[in-house]
């Protein structure tokens, strides 16, 4: 399945700021930092020092006064300015980490996970961090989307979390450790960008991605080959026996979980790139399945 187009903007355009006025800027500010969401907050913040806005403003603007609606401004500044240091980036996604490894995360908590990750990707030196962050969302993701009996993360009716379906899994071709040999355009592709990132049952003679700096290249590009065989194998791409198949799940979900020889990208990607145009259901819905692992 590929992602579809969506008809929502993204979670930052969204707000729109400077379209609004005090009483709905203090509505987006209180839902950005309640999502940790550093973009939006920039934006909406500067946007109230337009409208010179002050918290005291709040019952002439109409806004109720209760304990959860005061001191919007204050706080949107407050947690503006957590998201600055380090320290409470990595402990805040840690805790959203958390909630999103439940059965069926909340749409709060996987924003929260992804504005963090996309907040950390920022500083230099946590790329590692960021990238397990994100790795953390796509699974919440796959996780909601089989609680509620859906085929793929594309399946998603609300706008919304499609949007973060295909901010979390509709760019291959962006991929960091990706080959360059990947991210070509190829002639009738209909992978991502137009390149080979799609559904094959072709096996591949090379690694996906570029080995880590710490790895054994040699090894590295052996084992990748011979997991794309167990992807196929798993996913029904290939007829055999089904202690076979079952064999081959789980040697895909050992070397994912344990990222041994640095392969966990590895096998990410060519899960996601099998599920580009898959041609069949049960194909895909086996594909996802791995990926919920």
């Amino acid at each position: 399945p590929q992602p579809r187009k969506s008809l929502a903007r993204s979670r930052t355009a969204t707000f729109h700021p400077g379209e609004k006025d005090s009483t709905q800027v203090r509505k987006d500010l209180r839902r950005a930092a309640d999502e940790y969401n550093a973009e939006a907050l920039e934006a909406l913040l500067r946007r109230a020092d337009e409208l010179c806005m002050k918290d005291e403003d709040e019952e002439a603007d109409g806004a109720e006064s209760d304990a959860e609606t005061s001191g919007v401004l204050a706080n949107a500044r407050k947690v503006f300015e957590e998201l600055q240091s380090v320290d409470f980036v990595v402990a805040s996604i840690e805790t959203a980490c958390t909630e999103v490894a439940q059965k069926d995360p909340s749409m709060e908590a996987l924003l929260r996970l992804e504005h963090l990750s996309r907040q950390l990707r920022k500083l230099p030196g946590y790329e590692e961090e960021a990238a397990e962050a994100f790795r953390s969302l796509r699974r919440g993701l796959v996780r909601r989307s089989s609680r509620h009996h859906r085929r793929s993360v594309f399946d998603a009716r609300d706008a919304a979390e499609l949007d973060l379906a295909t901010e979390a899994f509709g760019k291959l071709v962006d991929f960091p450790e990706l080959k360059q040999f990947w991210t070509i355009e190829t002639p009738g592709a209909t992978g991502s960008s137009g390149t080979s990132l799609v559904h094959s049952k072709a096996c591949i003679d090379e690694a996906m991605t570029i080995a880590p700096a710490d790895s054994e290249i040699e090894a590295y590009e052996a084992s990748a080959v011979h997991n794309f065989r167990n992807v196929l194998i798993c996913m029904g791409d290939r007829p055999t026996q089904e202690c076979q198949r079952q064999a081959s799940r789980e040697a895909v979900i050992e070397l994912a979980s344990t990222n041994e020889g640095g392969l966990r990208s590895e096998v990410y990607i060519q899960v996601m790139k099998q599920l580009v145009a898959c041609p069949r259901e049960r194909t895909a819905r086996l594909g996802w399945m791995l990926l919920q692992k």
